[in-house]
C-alpha cells in the first residue's frame, strides 16, 4: 500500500476545475479515484521527503449540490495516509442556484514557539471550523497570507549554515554568498514548516475537504519581506530565502497551477470565477520594495483581465493581504526609531497601504476601485488579514461625485486576522491605538473617495480576538460572520 505522508491539498481552479494533490514516501504513479473513475496523477516535483502528485478533475455543475468522496490509487491498490490512517476524503460541490459558502483565514501561526499559549488550544478556531463544515460544508476556503510562518528560520537547530549568516553582523550578512549548504537547509526547512503546521489535525482535514485559494504573505516568506532596505533584500542568502520559499508556495500553495497565473515569471496573481464571483488573488509580496508593491505592468494585468471576466461575473472579491481601509500609522511612522518597543514593527508600518512608500500606489488602486467598469458588479469586497484583529469598513466615491451625477459605488473591507496567531498583546494595543488615526479618510476632489470603519460590537472598531470569517454571498445580499473562540460577530450588507 502507498503511503501519503502530507496532504491531500483540495484546490480550485476554475468553476468547475478541482485540483488533488498529495506527497508520497513513492514515485510509483498515482491515480486519483472519483465515482468510480479514474483520473491520472502528474509527479510535479520531487522534495527531501518524496514526490508531488497533482490530478485535475472536472467536475460538471448540476442543480444541487453533490458531496463526492475520492481516494488515491497506485498499483498495489489505495493510498493511505500513515499520519490519520484514512484512504478516502469528501467534499461539497455547491448547486448552479446554492448561495456560495465561504471560509477566510489568514495568519495561521506563530512568529516564535514562545509566542503559543499553553494554556489554550491553539487551533481551537480550525477545529470550530472542522465542526462547522460537518453541519454546513463549506463550498470554498480562501486564504489570504501568512498560511505558515517562517519566522523560525533563523532559530532552527537543524539548520547551522543559516543560523550562522542570521547571527553575523549586517556588513557580513550583505556580503555573504549563499552556498549549496545553506540552499539545503532552505529546502528542509520550508518543506518541513509546510508540515508542522499543515499537519496539525484539523487544518489537514479542512484541506482535505474544501477547495482552496491561497495568496502568500511576508510571513511565508520571512517576517517583513519587501520592505527592508534594498542592500539587505538583494542580497545573496536573503534571495535564496525568497527562491525557497517561492518554490514550495507554488507547489503547496497553488498546488503547481500554471494556467490561472497573470505572468509566472515574476509574480504570482491570478483570477478565479466562482459561481459568478470573480476572485482576484493579488500578489503583493513578490515585487514589494519600500516605496512600491507591485510595478505598472503587474498592475495592467490585473485590470485587463478584470475587465475581460467582468461580463461573467456578479461580484468581485479582492484579495488584499494588507487592508486597504485601516487606520493611518504616519505618526509612528515619522517617530518609530526613538519609541520605545516600537522598532520592532518598523517593517510592519513599512508594509502598510498607507505609509508613506506606499500612498501614491495606493490612491492610484483607489480611483480604479472606483472607476466606471467596477459599476457592472452588484457587490464589492476586499478580503484582507495580516494585522492580528478583525474589521469591518467601507470605501466609497466622496460627496463630490455623487453630486456630479455618478452613481453608489461602495466597496466593503473586511479583515479577519489571525486565525492561529493571537491578537496585539495588552501592553501593546494603548500604544497602537494611541498612534493609529480612526480609519476614517475624505480625499477631496472630483477623483476623491470616502472611508470609515464600522464597529463590530466593541468600541475600539477592530476587533481583538482571534477570528476567521464565513461569507455567504446570495442576491444582492451577503451575509459575513466573524467566528471567534467566543462567539460569532455577524453583519448583512444589501445591495
Amino acid at each position: 500500500m502507498s503511503e501519503i505522508i502530507f496532504g491531500p491539498l483540495l484546490g480550485l481552479e476554475n468553476d468547475q476545475l478541482y485540483s488533488f494533490c498529495v506527497l508520497t514516501r513513492s514515485g510509483s504513479p498515482l491515480q486519483l479515484k472519483i465515482a468510480d473513475k479514474l483520473y491520472p496523477a502528474k509527479c510535479l516535483a520531487q522534495t527531501p521527503s518524496g514526490f508531488f502528485w497533482r490530478a485535475e478533475v472536472d467536475i460538471a455543475v448540476t442543480d444541487t449540490s453533490q458531496q463526492l468522496s475520492y481516494s488515491w490509487h497506485n498499483a498495489d491498490g489505495p493510498a493511505l495516509s500513515t499520519q490519520y490512517a484514512v484512504s478516502s476524503w469528501a467534499f461539497t460541490v455547491p448547486g448552479s442556484s446554492e448561495a456560495v459558502n465561504i471560509a477566510y483565514a489568514s495568519c495561521n501561526g506563530f512568529h516564535h514557539p514562545r509566542d503559543k499559549d499553553k494554556e489554550k488550544l491553539d487551533y481551537a478556531l480550525w477545529h470550530k471550523m472542522h465542526l462547522e463544515q460537518k453541519q454546513q460544508p463549506y463550498h470554498l476556503l480562501i486564504m489570504g497570507g501568512d498560511q505558515i510562518y517562517a519566522d523560525e528560520l533563523p532559530m532552527s537547530p537543524s539548520a547551522p549554515h543559516l543560523n550562522l549568516w542570521f547571527k553575523s553582523s549586517k556588513k557580513q550578512k550583505i556580503q555573504t554568498f549563499d552556498s549549496p549548504q545553506i540552499h539545503q537547509e532552505l529546502e528542509q526547512l520550508f518543506e518541513r514548516q509546510y508540515f508542522n503546521t499543515w499537519g496539525q489535525t484539523d487544518i489537514a482535514a479542512m484541506l482535505a475537504s474544501i477547495p482552496s485559494i491561497m495568496m502568500w504573505d511576508d510571513h511565508d516568506i520571512i517576517d517583513g519581506w519587501g520592505s527592508y532596505p534594498e542592500q539587505k533584500q538583494q542580497c545573496p542568502v536573503f534571495q535564496a530565502i525568497f527562491h525557497w520559499a517561492n518554490i514550495y508556495f507554488r507547489l503547496f500553495q497553488l498546488r503547481g497551477m500554471q494556467e490561472l497565473l497573470l505572468n509566472d515569471k515574476h509574480h504570482a496573481s491570478y483570477c478565479v470565477l466562482f459561481r459568478r464571483q470573480l476572485i482576484v488573488a493579488m500578489d503583493n509580496r513578490s515585487e514589494r520594495q519600500i516605496k512600491r508593491i507591485m510595478n505598472k505592468d503587474h498592475w495592467q494585468l490585473i485590470h485587463d483581465k478584470v475587465e475581460q471576466l467582468r461580463s461573467d461575473a456578479d461580484n468581485i472579491l479582492l484579495l488584499s493581504a494588507v487592508p486597504v481601509v485601516y487606520p493611518d500609522f504616519e505618526r509612528i511612522e515619522q517617530f518609530i526609531g526613538f519609541i520605545p518597543y516600537a522598532r520592532q514593527w518598523q517593517d510592519d508600518i513599512r508594509d502598510h497601504w498607507r505609509a508613506s512608500g506606499h500612498r501614491k500606489e495606493r490612491a492610484q488602486m483607489i480611483r480604479w476601485l472606483l472607476s466606471e467598469p467596477m459599476q457592472s458588479f452588484k457587490q464589492r469586497f476586499i478580503l484582507s488579514g495580516d494585522v492580528h484583529v478583525g474589521g469591518f469598513g467601507q470605501l466609497c466615491r466622496n460627496k463630490k461625485q455623487k453630486k456630479a451625477g455618478k452613481d453608489p459605488l461602495n466597496w466593503y473591507q473586511v479583515i479577519s486576522s489571525g486565525i492561529v496567531n493571537y491578537p496585539p498583546k495588552s501592553w501593546a494595543w494603548p500604544i497602537l491605538r494611541f498612534f493609529m488615526d480612526s480609519g476614517r479618510e475624505h480625499k477631496k476632489g472630483q477623483g476623491g473617495w470616502f472611508c470609515r470603519l464600522f464597529r463590530l460590537g466593541n468600541k475600539d472598531k477592530l476587533l481583538r480576538e482571534r477570528n476567521y470569517l464565513q461569507l455567504q454571498i446570495q442576491e444582492n445580499t451577503s451575509l459575513l460572520s466573524w467566528k471567534t473562540e467566543k462567539s460569532d460577530i455577524k453583519r448583512t450588507i444589501k445591495e
